[in-house]
């Protein structure tokens, strides 16, 4: 089962994510997937992490990019289905599963409020 976690943005309008994943304490694993369940959008992946290693996927539909500091440009471990292009959070509350073969493997989402208009900024 994945791990799910509440993720709130805090803006007025969609944000685009860039997740971190930290690999394993020790060995190796496979990450399968990252799901926002509240918009219905799925990256799949068929990526094996090694212990000490941080991939960093960014979600930005115009500087899409997932780099690996062990592997380089892994962006071919992001299997067809997935909705990369167009993966982000909503406003307000997000639920998020990460899905990975070891429990000692992190995943980080970060992302930067965005507003519908200069009156929705704090």
């Amino acid at each position: 089962a994945s791990a799910n976690t509440t993720v709130t943005n805090l803006g007025t309008a969609r944000t685009f994510p860039t997740l971190t994943i930290k690999g394993p304490t020790v060995g190796t694993a496979r990450i399968y997937q990252i799901t926002n369940y509240t918009t219905g959008r799925t990256i799949y992946l068929n990526l094996i992490i090694n212990a000490g290693e941080t991939a960093t996927l960014v979600l930005q539909p115009d500087s899409l990019s997932f780099v690996s500091d062990f592997q380089g440009d892994i962006m071919g471990k992001v299997l067809p289905g997935s909705n990369i292009a167009d993966f982000f959070l909503q406003p307000g509350a997000n639920t998020i599963g990460f899905f990975s073969a070891s429990d000692t493997v992190t995943a980080t989402l970060f992302y930067r409020p965005a507003y519908a208009s200069l009156d929705d900024v704090p």
